[in-house]
């Protein structure tokens, strides 16, 4: 008498058959981002859009339709409310995919077959970013870094000029206004373009008139 169930290969398969899909998607989602944008696509984003495909893919394919999973799932996600700005997006993916595994894993009928595919998310990840490792090291890379401002509020426009003539992007985290006729400090989060450097970038924005302090990361106080 065999103890042992029969294994089949089928349930695993067919969770990586969608998954792989949805990595290739991803993929062509991250390629034509950096066709169209040039050297922005090194900034870490061309990961966050490989693998969020298919971390959203594995969750629909828990729901399976069913409506109170669905509504359950919007809940979960109204508790995981991002109240710090996060300078890398991907930090933000980590976050998704521990709401995910546990999402998945309680959501499905075979507990393996959950488990099996959470691995092979995470196995995909892994690659997916060793590749993207690998190809912008085959070019300069445009690397994000923080940008903090100590200026007084008719320096704010110009500074922020100075900064977007530098950077590929320039993101708004945090200000702090302060009373009337006080300084502000702002915060930014930036990529820089190639050929620029953090200390170029300094330089240019505490030239500006009413601008009190900058700083940037790698960089002393200007």
């Amino acid at each position: 008498m065999n103890i042992f169930p029969a294994f089949s290969a089928t349930p695993y398969l067919r969770e990586l058959g969608p998954l792989g899909v949805a990595f290739l998607l991803g993929g062509a989602v991250a390629a034509l981002r950096l066709r169209l944008r040039g050297s922005a696509g090194r900034d870490g984003l061309a990961w966050v859009l490989v693998v969020l495909a298919p971390l959203l893919c594995l969750v629909v394919r828990a729901i399976e339709g069913d409506l109170a999973k669905a509504f359950g799932l919007v809940g979960i996600l109204a508790l995981v409310r991002f109240r710090t700005p996060m300078a890398d997006p991907g930090d933000a993916v980590f976050v998704l995919f521990s709401v995910a595994a546990g999402v998945v894993v309680a959501s499905h009928g075979d507990l393996l077959v959950a488990v099996f595919g959470v691995l092979a998310l995470g196995v995909g990840a892994w690659v997916a970013h060793a590749l993207l490792g690998r190809t912008a090291a085959l070019g300069p890379a445009s690397l994000p870094t923080e940008v903090r401002l100590r200026c007084h509020g008719e320096a704010v426009d110009p500074a922020e000029e100075a900064l977007r003539a530098s950077a590929e992007s320039v993101r708004l985290l945090r200000a702090d206004l302060g009373a009337a006729g006080s300084p502000c400090d702002l915060r930014y989060h930036v990529v820089l373009r190639e050929g620029i450097s953090v200390a170029h970038l300094a330089r240019a924005v505490g030239a500006i008139a009413g601008v009190e302090r900058v700083s940037a990361e790698g960089t002393a106080e200007a």
